[in-house]
């Protein structure tokens, strides 16, 4: 547990209730709790996951942005916000922002998925392929990553590298 961070037992709580898809419940707890730890990586980290849930998209990147403010080199933190702005159609920002998190974190293997997502909505299939070869290097048992990597291929017209 870091110096500002609540017990682990409160931290397992959210996530829970997070996993349940109990996104209010989440952020009425998180605005408790963030007067007693104002500087929690992790509540903040919950925080605007839990916004972006509940497309409650500008408040998700401020709460990553104020993660950023805090720890600014946090790959995972640009990842969301990569999330946040592909969940809106802004493909180009969230692959600003993926870029940004690879460069941080070279292995990150889901902002690399995470970035041909956002290729393929583009239809830079050649790109998307690339990302995702890339996520599979560094996570080879990413099951989503080789079937978007046969859906790219098929649309490459490989159909025989998507098999």
């Amino acid at each position: 547990m870091l110096p500002n961070e609540p017990p682990n037992r409160l931290l397992l709580q959210l996530v829970n209730r997070f996993q349940e898809n109990q996104f209010e419940a989440v952020l009425a707890e998180i605005s408790g709790l963030r007067a007693r730890y104002p500087s929690s990586i992790s509540l903040i980290n919950i925080e605007g996951s839990a916004y972006a849930k509940i497309k409650k998209y500008q408040e998700a990147l401020d709460s990553f942005d104020q993660l950023l403010k805090i720890q600014p080199n946090d790959a995972q933190a640009y990842n969301n916000i990569g999330n946040v702005y592909n969940e809106q159609g802004q493909n180009c920002e969230a692959i600003a922002a993926y870029e940004k998190a690879l460069s941080l974190r070279p292995d990150y293997a889901e902002a690399f998925y995470n970035k041909g997502n956002a290729h393929k909505t583009l239809e830079d299939f050649d790109k998307a392929l690339t990302a995702y070869k890339a996520a599979i290097i560094h996570n080879p048992k990413y099951a989503q990553a080789f079937y978007n990597l046969g859906v790219v291929q098929q649309k490459l017209g490989d159909p025989k590298a998507a098999v």
